[in-house]
Order: structure tokens, then sequence, then C-alpha cells
């Protein structure tokens, strides 16, 4: 279990066989958890539980692009990145802009989440976009990579961990990766630039996309995206999750999570069944598929 984080709906955490569940997977040793939905006192105090029952601290993500208040009830709201790149300029409002995450930050901290899923780091070229359009800063490479950088080194340093997304780029796409596998034709440097910066500023983990990339398969189940690209050519030493596991872009694909671990992953990220998931790790490890110092 120590390679997947699971969702926690926090809706459901007063349903008695619910959170039974939950405390199952941390007991069985599950990463993590990446939170949508619930009151803020109910989900901080329902945290705290859980890292309290915990042999190992455990991941507490969550898509809190636009504050904690995007997921949590209670907490506060900011404008979308393209939003706040309109609003905020960089050279003149730095301060104003800082004291608005740090907003974010506090609440996240509050809550027990420790890794934001930000910032998007997507170049929204395509504006057809049905999915990342307003989730992006820009559609220039230039400036997706400074307000990355921002707001990664602003999380970092107050202990908040950062993660960028959708690696190699899902901002010239017209196919939602939620509905089906969006296929990229573009010229890949542009799109490459946020992430390149993101990893000169540290950035913690970065998500993979469920994008077919560079070829036919999807960048979430490729070795040549994750392992040669990002982690040789471009030299990211940090976590690699992936997008979440139940979109149906991967729909056509067996052994989807095993795939995503050879291929580079270091967290399956959000599965239908974290159990399923578990199994057919465990099935592709006896096989030989995935060796003991993957998994390490």
């Amino acid at each position: 279990m120590n390679l997947i984080i699971a969702r926690l709906d926090g809706e459901e955490i007063n349903n008695s066989q619910y959170k039974h569940y939950i405390e199952r997977l941390v007991r069985e040793g599950i990463t993590g958890f990446i939170v949508f939905g619930g009151e803020y006192n109910e989900i901080k105090d329902f945290i705290t539980y859980l890292q309290s029952i915990a042999s190992e601290p455990l991941i507490i993500a969550s898509d809190i692009e636009k504050g904690v208040g995007q997921q949590i009830k209670g907490g506060s709201l900011i404008p979308s990145q393209m939003g706040i790149a309109a609003g905020f300029d960089l050279n003149k409002n730095r301060q104003e802009l800082k004291s608005l995450y740090s907003i974010v930050i506090k609440e996240a901290l509050d809550v027990g989440i420790n890794l934001a899923l930000v910032p998007v780091l997507d170049v929204n070229t395509e504006h057809k976009n049905p999915i990342i359009c307003t989730r992006a800063f820009s559609d220039n490479p230039e400036v997706v990579s400074e307000y990355g950088k921002f707001i990664i080194k602003i999380f970092e340093s107050n202990g908040l961990s950062t993660c960028g997304k959708h690696f190699p780029g899902h901002g010239a796409t017209q196919i939602d990766s939620h509905l089906e596998l969006p296929s990229l034709t573009y010229e890949p440097e542009i799109h490459l630039k946020p992430f390149k910066e993101a990893i000169k500023a540290k950035v913690s983990t970065i998500m993979v996309g469920h994008i077919a990339a560079f070829g036919r398969e999807p960048a979430s189940l490729s070795k040549k995206t994750i392992n040669e690209l990002l982690k040789q050519k471009l030299c990211f030493k940090g976590t690699v999750l992936t997008d979440a596991m139940n979109m149906r872009a991967l729909i056509d694909y067996e052994n989807p999570y095993a795939l995503a671990l050879i291929a580079g992953a270091d967290i399956i990220l959000h599965p239908e069944e974290p159990y399923t998931a578990l199994e057919e790790i465990k099935k592709a490890y006896i096989q030989g598929l995935i060796s003991d110092r993957r998994i390490k």
C-alpha cells in the first residue's frame, strides 16, 4: 500500500463504515490520501486522527489551485491561475500576491494538507482546451514559468510541498483526459520549459498526465516520458505522481498501475479501488516485472 495515495471523501467521514475503511487503509500502510470535500474542522480533526494511527507520516494531498475552499467548506477561495496572472504583476504586486498565497498556505497546513497539488504548469496554447483553460497562468511559457516558480518557492519555503502538473504539458489538447486519452502534436520545448524551471526551483513532486505525448501510449505509463525524459534527461530527483488513475483516458489499458510503476512513477494517485491496484502491483512484482529496487 506504500505506493498508493487513495481518495478521502470528506463528505463521508461521519459514516462509520467509510471511516473504518479509511482506518483500515492507514493501518495497512497506505501512503496517504487526496482530499475532496468535507467541513474544515471535521476534516482537520479526522486528518489529525489518521496521522496519530499511521506507522509513517501520511501524505495528505489536495487540488487547491483556487485555495483550500476549492475542496473544503470553510476554507478561503482565491482566483484561478489565469486570474492571478491577469490581476497580479510579479514585478509590481509581488508582496500582495505573497500575502494572498500565505492565506492558502496557512489554511492548508492548519487543516493537515502537506502536499499542495499546485502549480498547474501547462501552457494553454490551445484556446479550445476544455480542461486546462483558466487553470493555466498563460499561453506564454515564460509567464507560466515565472508564476510557477513563485508559487513553488513560497510554498516550499513555508513547509508545504508542491506538485507541478501535468507533465509533459496538457495545454495543447482539445480533449479532457478525464473522459478520453488526448494526443498532442506540438513543439515540446514550449510546454516543457515551465517544468524545467520548476525542477530548478526544487519542486517536490511532478504529476505526469494521461496524455499521448511521445507516441501512442499515455505519458503516465511511458518509460520514455517518465524515466528517460523526466528523470534522466531533465534530472528530476523528486517524487513522480501519476494523474488520478480513475480517469477514463486509461480505460483501454490493462494493468495500468503496474505499467505506471515500471515506467518510473513513484506513487499511484487516486486508483478507483486501492486494493485492486495493490493486487495488480503484487502480481507484477511476483512475476518479476517490478523489482525490489523499484519499489524501494
